[in-house]
């Protein structure tokens, strides 16, 4: 990951980095050339020149350092695999919040790289309405700073609202707030440090699972601003020597022979009329060294030129299919509604509904294998 900043470069996570930065410290927004915002007080990112708060779209940069006070690079500390796992579970519900798109979709993700729930710390930030409603009543919030009191908002959550205490400003969706207080809280123990590279692996497994998230649920580039935005790139990943080409992505016959034994591979056809499911074997002929598993109106082949990945061996995922396709998998296949958790008993297969989407969660490891084909 992102460990140390010089002026000129992304700063990552300024939502939960910014306090790294001393007062004063200026940023540029979404690029090296954009508009500048200070800090002019903690986390309250302020327009210098006409005194207008930072939209929170932008929080989730990139952003780029500009200039430091009495600083000429900041240094970002390591962490403990929960506290990064919440970061990006914060970063992505808020994200998706200020964005207006569907959050089921997105708590599925968090879900399947290990943020399945919310964590909570008094003076910690929460970004997202669906973890506020987690937190008990009477906890008091705030956005903004005394030192800046034009900005300054202070609510109590009573029942499943926040109520406004202090402030003449409405919450809007996905502005980070400052948990102040919560009732009968007990500062938690000391969570073991990570090293760089546990870290940055667990980094691989959220790009991974958010790459296909984002096909599955035709998330425009916005996600992509996202994730660099927290410092997850192919060139961050790249310096532990991981490939990021995996479930996500679509890959031709050559990039498909190099993925892990056993990797699943799905080829869908006709307007989602037709599908097929393949799996790497290293005993198969042909360039791709594939085996088709099973398939429902298409062609019989073993291979194709191009093919979508959905799971490899060290990544387990769902990926989504219609209604249509579902009613014609075989037994033993696990399915769940997409965008929920519930996996669905054998017993309610014969009413799935063409119409709606469902989440293939896992396929029979005693999955017969086709007989092979060469082409």
């Amino acid at each position: 990951m992102i460990r140390l900043v010089k002026p000129g470069e992304q700063f990552p996570d300024l939502i939960h980095h910014g306090d790294l930065l001393p007062l004063g410290t200026t940023v540029r927004i979404g690029h090296r050339n954009g508009a500048v915002y200070e800090q002019q007080a903690p986390r309250t990112w302020v327009d210098p020149s006409g005194g207008a708060p930072m939209d929170a779209y932008y929080l989730n940069g990139p952003n780029w350092l500009d200039r430091p006070v009495d600083m000429t690079e900041v240094e970002i500390p390591l962490e403990s695999v929960e506290a990064f796992r919440w970061r990006m579970r914060d970063s992505a519900l808020g994200a998706a919040e200020r964005s207006g798109i569907h959050i089921n979709p997105i708590i599925e993700m968090c879900s399947a790289f290990g943020a399945g729930t919310a964590r909570f710390t008094e003076g910690g930030i929460v970004s997202s309405n669906v973890d506020i409603q987690q937190l008990p009543i009477g906890t008091v919030l705030y956005s903004g700073h005394p030192d800046v009191p034009s900005q300054m908002t202070v609510f109590e959550k009573k029942g499943h609202a926040l109520t406004r205490i202090l402030g003449t400003r409405d919450r809007q969706p996905g502005v980070p707030m400052t948990i102040y207080s919560i009732p009968g809280y007990t500062v938690p123990e000391p969570e073991v440090i990570a090293d760089d590279d546990t870290l940055t692996r667990i980094a691989l497994r959220v790009f991974r699972v958010g790459k296909a998230a984002q096909k599955n649920n035709g998330w425009c580039g916005v996600f992509n601003t996202c994730m660099t935005g927290v410092g997850i790139t192919e060139q961050v990943l790249a310096k532990i020597g991981a490939t990021t080409k995996g479930p996500g992505d679509t890959l031709d016959r050559e990039q498909i022979a190099l993925l892990p034994e056993g990797s699943i591979l799905w080829w869908p056809w006709r307007s989602g009329q037709a599908f097929a499911v393949y799996i790497r074997d290293d005993s198969a002929r042909g360039t791709s060294k594939t085996r088709r598993l099973f398939g429902w109106n298409d062609d019989g082949s073993n291979t194709h030129g191009h093919m979508h990945v959905v799971q490899t061996p060290d990544e387990p995922m769902a990926w989504r299919i219609n209604g249509t396709m579902a009613q014609h998998l075989p037994d033993g296949v696990t399915l769940r509604v997409n965008g929920s958790n519930q996996v669905m008993s054998e017993g309610v297969r014969r009413h799935l509904v063409s119409y709606y989407d469902y989440a293939v969660q896992a396929w029979p490891v005693d999955a017969p294998v086709a007989e092979e084909v060469a082409l």
